[in-house]
């Protein structure tokens, strides 16, 4: 009977999981639209077992061994979400949805990054600057602290343009790629020749 029980479970075991996807990820927003952020696992031994940029919020890890892991969503920053003690079954998929949203109040939505702008002159905060990304219509001014937010598609490589009332224009070149969804980018303005503060 040991014998044959043995002899069932080789046969089935190896064809029980093929084309199975050990773990799926998938990671939203409060309001249920998917999000484009780093996703890793790591098992609990600490082996890190790889990490993928959602796609349409969704990552995959199809090759997990045996043993217990951990999923992180989000890089070192505020908002990162840890979902600890999981396992898989051979021949089932392990389905973890993820609610993430920055706590910074940014949510990071797919198709594109997140650019923020910090505006100084040599006194410091450049408040009214216009800042834009060349080619495309998002044109946004900075805040009181000098700061402003654009959002550039995956992909996109051009230039940043920002330009203040009796200041030089400046310009930056950029690219936003899947592999870092938040960039920063410190711009100094110069007075124009002529301009008094």
């Amino acid at each position: 009977m040991i014998k044959r029980l043995l002899l069932f479970l080789l046969c089935v075991l190896p064809s029980a999981g093929q084309n199975v996807c050990s773990v799926r990820i998938t990671v939203a927003d409060p309001k249920g639209s998917p999000v484009t952020v780093p996703v890793s696992l790591r098992m609990d031994d600490g082996t890190l077992v790889g990490t993928e940029q959602t796609i349409r919020g969704v990552a995959e890890f199809c090759d997990v061994g045996w043993g217990t892991f951990s999923v992180t969503v989000g890089g070192e920053s505020c908002g990162q979400v840890v979902v600890k003690h999981l396992y898989i079954s051979w021949g089932a998929t392990l389905e973890v949805p993820v609610m993430y949203r920055n706590c910074h109040g940014f949510l990071i939505t797919g198709g594109g990054c997140a650019l923020l702008v910090r505006v100084k002159d040599a006194r410091g905060p450049v408040p009214n600057a216009q800042v834009r990304w060349k080619g495309a219509s998002n044109e946004t001014t900075t805040d009181r602290y000098g700061r402003a937010m654009l959002g550039i598609k995956f992909g996109d490589s051009g230039e940043l343009l920002v330009a203040g009332d009796g200041y030089e224009p400046q310009s930056r070149s950029l690219e936003c790629s899947r592999s870092k969804v938040q960039i920063e980018e410190n711009v100094q303005l110069l007075r124009a020749p002529g301009r008094s503060p």
